[in-house]
């Protein structure tokens, strides 16, 4: 009889230690290390930035000189679209690759990003635009300053935000059935798997008028550093509608906030 009481003890043992562990068990990738992986992937490219800037220093005063710096700033990541140099007063004075060549003095001084670094010459992270060279973009750009620490201009390069999250959901081995995608504080997407979504709003664009769900979740994500949600929307790839189970998480460059939104389909 004892040892029938020792064994139901035992058993019963098991069992309230597995339960707990089942309910802990991984339900899939988690948004804050993913949101963390894409953090660190943007402070690596940033880092990058400023070493290549530092190894130049004192070294770009001729246009040789400045197109090779450009060709080498486009080596850091796959991401970069374009290695621009834009002159003290706003001008983009030289970019690489050649393909773009064409818009190489072209007025930028009136964008935000631009704006920031003549008035206050520090790093810069951008909101999503559409750039001189044709393409929605986002930027990262670095001042260049002289000897006596004064604005004789930026290196900036303009990202492919979507590449740097198709290498994280490569490395990461995300399955089919999640998605990651991320949004500016104003609603503007500048990452999705979708690709007809990216730069569109989600609270001004006519694609998401019979999606209030999707609406009313954006509000709290743009409020809410972290938290989780429901809502619908079309699947991935296609135009039909699913319900879908959202995580978020935020990431910041340069005191630009981007949310991050992981997301399966339910």
């Amino acid at each position: 009889m004892k040892t029938g009481i020792k064994l139901l003890v035992i058993l019963i043992t098991m069992i309230i230690l597995f339960v707990p562990a089942c309910k802990r068990a991984p339900q899939g990738p988690a948004v804050k290390d993913l949101a963390m992986d894409l953090q660190n992937r943007l402070d690596k490219l940033d880092a990058a930035m400023a070493e290549l800037l530092a190894a130049h220093d004192g070294k770009l005063n001729t246009e040789e000189e400045i197109r090779t710096f450009l060709d080498s700033g486009l080596k850091i990541n796959p991401a970069i679209l374009s290695s621009c140099y834009i002159d003290s007063v706003g001008v983009l004075k030289y970019l690489s690759p050649a393909e773009y060549k064409s818009v190489e003095g072209s007025d930028i001084s009136a964008q935000e990003h631009i704006v920031q670094m003549m008035t206050d010459p520090k790093p810069v992270f951008s909101k999503a635009f559409k750039a001189v060279e044709g393409f929605m973009t986002v930027v990262i750009g670095h001042p260049i300053m002289n000897a006596d620490k004064k604005f004789t201009g930026a290196y900036v390069v303009t990202l492919d935000p979507q590449k740097i999250v198709n290498q994280l959901l490569s490395e990461n081995k995300i399955p089919e059935e999640y998605e990651l995608w991320a949004m500016q504080s104003d609603g503007m997407i500048v990452c999705d798997q979708d690709q007809e979504e990216l730069g569109k709003n989600i609270f001004t664009d006519e694609i998401y008028n019979d999606f209030q769900t999707l609406r009313d979740l954006a509000k709290r994500i743009t409020t809410e550093p972290a938290g989780e949600g429901e809502y619908s929307f079309w699947a991935t790839g296609t135009y039909e509608e699913a319900n879908k189970a959202a995580t978020w998480d935020t990431i910041a460059l340069h005191g630009r906030e981007w949310r991050v939104i992981l997301v399966k389909r339910i």
